[in-house]
């Protein structure tokens, strides 16, 4: 039997991928357990790894970084890995969907470019700047940002908001953000801002994480008339500008990701 060590290039699921390593280890040697995994990857015990394998829970984002380390993944396989597990969130496993989406994926990256608007890294790192101790080193920016994005894509992004003008350069060579503010071109698609709002959603499982402390998640479910919708709406965006108004400091220490969502659980049914 000849068993090689499994391609993450070659899966569209990423259990499927540890799964054939686990394989792949266990033939390689008789003696090789989750323990003795879970031991490399600097865990307490093989729980973890066993409710992941058994899809009972998605790897976090450190953790997905342990993995890339301990796989020595170069930066491809590193984004691929990662967007894995971000799709496979988003589609709660379902193959058809996680499939369907990878190609979709695949598919508008080779069409188009993602506009500023609609890129949550772009927002980021313009606020990045405006804390005292920034640096323009793409490394710098992507440690700071948790590795959501390597230093190239950091780079490439520092240049498109410089050419947009939301980023400028002092007298003295530091970046700095301008009065100019990020906003859709006119020819932009649906599928873009869902994407985005996929993307920052992504965010938020990954800050689950984080110690509570450093977060707020807090939820709602109410019984409403479908009439007071729009002012709802209308609500919500008054609360979100007068946060920010309030909350914003120029510098900052830290960068916050701010997100609110409103959706019907129940069918809704449109008025004839």
């Amino acid at each position: 039997m000849n068993v090689k060590q499994p391609d993450i290039q070659e899966y569209k699921n990423y259990r499927d991928f540890l799964k054939d390593f686990a394989q792949f280890k266990k033939f390689s040697n008789p003696y090789w357990s989750y323990g003795s995994w879970a031991k490399d990857l600097g865990l307490n015990g093989a729980s973890t790894l066993s409710m992941i394998l058994k899809g009972k829970r998605h790897p976090s984002k450190k953790l997905a970084d342990t993995f890339c380390n301990y796989f020595k993944f170069n930066e491809p396989d590193k984004n691929y890995f990662h967007e894995l597990i971000k799709i496979q969130k988003q589609t709660k496993d379902d193959p058809t969907l996680t499939v369907l989406l990878l190609e979709q994926k695949g598919l508008e990256e080779n069409k188009e470019e993602k506009p500023l608007f609609f890129d949550w890294r772009a927002f980021a790192i313009r606020e990045l700047t405006q804390m005292d101790e920034f640096d323009e080193d793409p490394k710098w920016i992507s440690t700071k940002l948790g590795g959501k994005l390597s230093p190239d894509e950091s780079k490439e992004i520092v240049q498109k908001l410089v050419e947009y003008g939301a980023l400028e350069r002092s007298p003295s060579g530091r970046l700095r953000a301008t009065s100019q503010v990020i906003q859709p071109s006119d020819g932009f698609t649906r599928s873009q801002a869902r994407t985005f709002h996929h993307e920052v959603t992504g965010l938020t499982q990954d800050a689950f994480e984080l110690p509570i402390n450093q977060r707020a998640f807090h939820s709602s479910t109410l019984s409403m008339k479908k009439e007071k919708i729009d002012e709802a709406k209308k609500l919500i965006r008054e609360f979100q500008i007068n946060f920010s108004k309030l909350m914003e400091d120029n510098p900052g220490d830290e960068v916050y990701q701010f997100n609110m969502q409103f959706f019907p659980l129940t069918k809704f049914k449109e008025n004839n």
